[in-house]
């Protein structure tokens, strides 16, 4: 299955499995939140090794001055650990006080019914093969 996530130049998806750390990523830096609440959601799908993924790219870079890279992915669907159901649960998960709960947000939709669906994002199982990176145009660039 084709999805996308993305990070820090330096989080790289392409090099050694023993080098995966989670605080690099995106979500670490910005959300304390998530920070609180990654843990439990380790917990609940039974790894700490896992990378959050768009089965549809929404993503954005800003400006030239965001450190942010897009890594599209070739997943076998038996790598993807969970679908969660984001629409309208960010504030849930992730908001300034979450009320998470991950049994209600964790879907198990086939594959066909989650394909080009934005309202799902998948948590696969790390490390896998098959990561190609690519930039993200700012959506302010500089002008020159």
């Amino acid at each position: 299955m084709k999805l996308y996530t993305h990070h820090p130049r330096a989080f790289r998806l392409d090099g050694p499995a023993d080098e995966f750390d989670p605080t690099k990523g995106t979500y670490w830096r910005r959300y304390a939140a998530y920070r609180e609440a990654l843990p439990r959601l380790q917990k609940r799908v039974g790894t700490d090794k896992f990378l959050w993924c768009e089965i549809v790219p929404t993503f954005q870079r800003m400006t030239e001055a965001d450190d942010l890279v897009g890594w599209e992915l070739n997943v076998p669907h038996a790598e993807i650990l969970a679908f969660i159901h984001e629409a309208g649960n960010w504030k849930s998960l992730f908001g300034n006080r979450p009320r998470v709960y991950w049994s209600k947000l964790i879907a198990t939709p086939t594959e066909a019914e989650a394909t080009g669906n934005a309202e799902y994002s998948c948590l696969v199982h790390y490390p896998f093969c098959g990561a190609t990176m690519f930039e993200i145009p700012p959506k302010y660039p500089t002008r020159k």
